[in-house]
């Protein structure tokens, strides 16, 4: 795990890897890109202002720099949630600029609660995995959960 502490924002941001076993074709995947990047936003009350403007920037620079042959998905949550896609999508130009036209209307969100176990187990329960895209998660919130 990986802890860093910002001055400027007296805030700490946290990094943990959590390796899973692996089979010889999924590093391989994991080497070239071959992934699914999926990215859960926290958009609750507490994100209101500056910090949802720096979760979106940094979740437009994530989206702008996925490797080709990946696919991606965006799952905002606070009270409920739901994903931008039905399924993770190929990155593309257009899946791209799908995604970051949403982004840049975060007026749109619906702020609430902050609710991550109901996305987290909705993933890993509900939402069908791909083999051959090992599922890569990023989770952007200030850490008020």
């Amino acid at each position: 795990m990986i802890c860093q502490y910002s001055k400027e924002y007296n805030e700490y941001s946290y990094a943990a890897c959590l390796y899973p076993p692996i089979a010889v074709k999924e590093a391989t995947n994991q080497i070239l890109g071959k992934n699914e990047y999926i990215f859960l936003l926290d958009v609750s009350g507490s994100m209101r202002g500056e910090r949802i403007n720096l979760a979106c920037e940094a979740l437009t620079l994530f989206v702008r720099s996925l490797p080709v042959n990946s696919k991606f998905n965006i799952i905002p949550f606070s009270s409920g949630y739901k994903a931008l896609f039905s399924q993770s999508k190929i990155y593309n130009e257009e899946s791209m600029q799908e995604a970051l036209d949403i982004i840049a209307d975060k007026d749109k969100f619906q702020y609430g609660g902050t609710n991550l176990l109901n996305p987290l187990e909705d993933l890993t329960q509900n939402m069908s995995i791909d083999p051959n895209y090992p599922r890569v998660v990023f989770i952007l919130t200030d850490g008020n959960i």
